[in-house]
Order: structure tokens, then C-alpha cells, then sequence
């Protein structure tokens, strides 16, 4: 498809820390393109807008609106950010355990811990794309 062509980006987050299980899914229409090996996707929320950039080596997300951060994930290395809301800022970091990256099929894997003030959360997400049909269109 080309990268006019709308699709539907699904994000699933599978959160654990303690005996806590939990399992986040956000949804959105967005683009999609591939080049180079490197994964370029946008999609929007009722209240955000998000930009990835994914290759095999480095994911970075960046979320803008009612909530902001700036995220870049490096398997084996911490990431330093701050998380923006109406409510005030706080400092977070990521320690990324893997990245994999599907750039023809739009689809990329994460594995890191994020901390802040002092809790420690395990994430695994599975970002896909999938495209929508013309006839699909209302």
C-alpha cells in the first residue's frame, strides 16, 4: 500500500510489576511507510497524536497533545524522559531488554522496564499495522 493509504495502528501493552498483570490497547488511524529498513508510522488518539520510528537497532516515540514524551528505546541501554500531563511533569527512564522491528510488515516488538520514583513496571508491546480498504471507507 502506499503511504496516502489509511491504516489501523494497534498498540497492546503488557504491563506487570509485583503481582500486578494489566494489558493496555490503544487504537487509531494513521500512516504507514517503509524505507530503508526503518518503520515510519503515525496515528492518532482522541487526544494525542504519536509518531514512531522504528528500526532494527532504535524505536522512538513521540506522543504530543493532553499528554507528551519524547521516548527512545536501544536494547541493553537506559533511557532518560519526562512525561508531560495537566497535571505536571515527571521524570521517568526505560531500560529496553529487546527491539524488533518488521519494517515490510509494519510490525515492532518491545521489551523494556520503565521506573519512576522508584517502581519499576515490565512492558511488552506489540505495535501492528493493519490497512484499510477502500470499500472499508465510509
Amino acid at each position: 500500500m502506499k503511504a496516502t493509504d489509511e491504516y489501523i495502528i494497534t498498540v497492546r501493552n503488557e504491563q506487570s510489576a509485583n503481582d500486578m498483570c494489566d494489558t493496555v490497547t490503544e487504537t487509531g488511524k494513521g500512516t504507514f511507510r517503509s524505507k530503508d529498513g526503518i518503520c515510519y508510522l503515525t496515528y492518532r488518539t482522541d487526544s494525542t497524536k504519536v509518531l514512531i520510528r522504528a528500526s532494527e537497532d532504535e524505536v522512538r516515540i513521540k506522543r504530543t497533545g493532553d499528554a507528551a514524551s519524547e521516548i527512545t528505546y536501544r536494547p541493553g541501554r537506559r533511557s532518560y524522559f519526562e512525561y508531560k500531563t495537566a497535571y505536571g511533569t515527571f521524570a521517568m527512564s526505560v531500560f529496553t531488554a529487546f527491539v524488533r522491528t518488521d519494517a515490510k510488515e509494519g510490525t515492532i516488538r518491545l521489551g523494556y522496564t520503565l521506573e519512576t520514583n522508584g517502581d519499576e513496571i515490565n512492558n511488552e508491546v506489540t505495535i501492528t499495522t493493519r490497512g484499510i480498504n477502500k470499500w472499508q471507507k465510509n
